[in-house]
């Protein structure tokens, strides 16, 4: 055998070796299993972030919204005339 084959030969090997080691060695030890579960814990816990987070904000808009609606209603009874207490001097001339 000479050098160009030899060399055509382990070419082949490495070829072959590296194949393997990106197509079928993740699968023997699990690797792609583990990222695949890992990837669905992710998306599952994002999902659920997202809908808390969106729970909390409306559950804060509506404690904003009710919390000004009392103000305004403390404000108008505050400003509200009382014809009671007016004073009876005034008399329209």
């Amino acid at each position: 055998m000479d050098t160009r084959s030899f060399l055509i030969v382990l070419l082949a090997v490495c070829a072959a070796a590296g194949a393997f080691y990106v197509l079928i060695f993740p699968f023997l030890t699990g690797e792609a299993k583990a990222e695949k579960r890992h990837a669905q814990i992710v998306a599952r816990g994002a999902g659920r972030r997202g809908e808390n987070r969106l729970a909390d904000a409306a559950a804060r808009r509506k404690q904003v919204t009710d919390s000004l609606k009392e103000l305004e209603q403390r404000n108008a009874e505050k400003n509200r005339i009382n014809l009671k207490c007016a004073s009876p001097r005034r008399a329209l001339t």
